[in-house]
């Protein structure tokens, strides 16, 4: 009985581990472009977590999956109207894209969703470092111009 147990709990582990990476699809470069509002490549400038309090930890406790504020500087706009800078959402935690300051990236964005306003960074979909896009990068560099500067 106590080895039946013992079975239960890792294979009821194995499960919760793998599914939740189960749940996510990862879209193509040319369907994530199709779905995106714009498409840039850009440098991480600042990042702003209004949910955490000021002066760093304190006793307190905040929500781990919370809109935070990134702001780009811009390389190159694959899709949408042109401009030097951008501010994009995205959520913490498991569900969200965590944006370091100095990384370049591509960025997907779409608008958001009921509770977001502006841009917003969907979970699964194909942001990631441009070290890691060359089969996004390849795709992009075929599409048209980017539209006049804003």
């Amino acid at each position: 009985m106590k080895y039946l147990l013992v079975l239960t709990v890792i294979i009821l582990g194995t499960i919760s581990i793998y599914g939740a990476n189960a749940r996510c699809y990862i879209p193509s470069p040319l369907e994530a472009s199709n779905n995106a509002q714009v498409v840039f490549v850009g440098k991480v400038i600042s990042v702003t977590d209004p949910g955490l309090p000021a002066g760093g930890l304190q006793f307190k406790v905040f929500d781990l999956q919370r809109l935070v504020t990134t702001r780009f500087v811009v390389d190159h706009v694959y899709r949408g109207k042109k401009f030097k800078e951008i501010e994009v959402a995205a959520r913490t935690g498991a569900e969200g894209y965590e944006f370091k300051v100095g990384r370049k990236y591509i960025v997907y964005a779409q608008k958001g969703g009921d509770n977001e306003q502006g841009l917003v960074v969907k979970e699964c979909g194909r942001t990631r470092l441009v070290s890691d896009a060359k089969e996004d990068l390849k795709l992009l560099g075929g599409l048209s111009k980017p539209e006049k500067e804003r």
